[in-house]
């Protein structure tokens, strides 16, 4: 069976990640020690600009804790530019 490079590339990457599971997540605790505020900003940029996934995300979590079935997309979400009771 012949594999094209992307394949191959994946399956080595998973094997990496799979062999340094450890050493992975010290690094990535030592860099958000290290930029606590970077990381803070950054995720709360991404969060603004994303504030239908955001509300999806968390929507799904609360049904996922409920044991209810969701069925809600992205695009289901729509956000006014005002608050159209006001």
């Amino acid at each position: 069976m012949a594999y094209d490079y992307d394949e191959k590339a994946k399956i080595g990457m998973a094997r990496y990640y799979k062999n340094h599971k450890e050493e992975r997540l010290k690094a990535a605790k030592r860099y958000y020690e290290n930029n606590k505020e970077k990381v803070h900003k950054y995720t709360r940029e991404y969060l603004a600009e994303r504030k239908e996934r955001s509300l999806l995300y968390a929507a799904r979590k609360r049904a996922r804790a409920k044991n209810l079935k969701i069925d809600l997309q992205e695009v289901d979400i729509i956000i006014p530019p005002f608050c159209p009771l006001s």
